[in-house]
């Protein structure tokens, strides 16, 4: 029987068919990545087109903010995704400063948008039950939340301030560094963790980043 899980398993220890069907669908990841970006970024647009209309609404405005962090988050990944899944002549750019740097860029970056969006639906949801609560006959005088723009601003920004502050952490556990070795005849410039984070065992797992940055090696 532990013949034939061996024979069934890679040696990294995941199933030999999930490991087929996920090289399968990487030669296939990016353009179809690099598709759904450029649409889903072209109707994003369409969408802010349509509740620039009906931003008198504070639905509408939380929606269109959600709209414009989503475009951000799908152009970002637009040349991640071209350079590291398409383009056939990127190995000898992988370890180029600019492009380590780009890639610490898309990492917090990545993070803090993809936090705000949380947020964001977050505070939809909340400003939704808190309009149908004012319009529960008996429980409110029908108006909206506050009935203050001024308010949804306020939440607004606080979600984008709050997003970054909660990545801080992430801020301070990465930095650029230098490698160089005998095999390889140009400094390497990789994505490690910080002194802060290597001074602290609680963030020892997350070593697994310069693995994947540094994958080419």
């Amino acid at each position: 029987m532990n013949a034939t899980q061996d024979s069934d398993d890679c040696a990294c220890g995941m199933p030999r068919w999930l490991l087929t069907s996920a090289l399968a669908y990487k030669q296939v990841h990016g353009p179809l990545a690099v598709a759904v970006c450029l649409l889903g970024s072209v109707a994003n647009c369409l969408n802010l087109v349509v509740l620039r209309e009906l931003r008198a609404a504070p639905v509408n405005r939380i929606l269109s903010w959600l709209a414009m962090v989503d475009v951000f988050v799908m152009l970002l990944y637009l040349p991640f995704a071209y350079e590291v899944y398409i383009d056939p002549d990127r190995h000898w750019r992988s370890y180029l400063p600019a492009w380590a740097a780009f890639l610490l860029l898309h990492m917090q970056l990545a993070q803090v948008l993809h936090t705000a969006s949380v947020l964001l639906t977050l505070l939809l949801a909340t400003w939704r039950c808190l309009t149908l609560a004012q319009l529960t006959p008996g429980r409110g005088s029908g108006r909206r939340p506050s009935d203050s723009d001024t308010l949804l601003t306020v939440a607004l920004v606080g979600c984008l301030v709050l997003a970054i502050v909660l990545c801080v952490p992430a801020f301070l556990c990465f930095t650029l560094s230098q490698r160089s070795s005998d095999e390889f005849p140009h400094t390497r410039y990789i994505i490690t963790l910080s002194e802060l984070a290597q001074s602290n065992g609680q963030y020892k797992y997350i070593t697994i980043s310069d693995i994947y940055i540094d994958q080419n090696a």
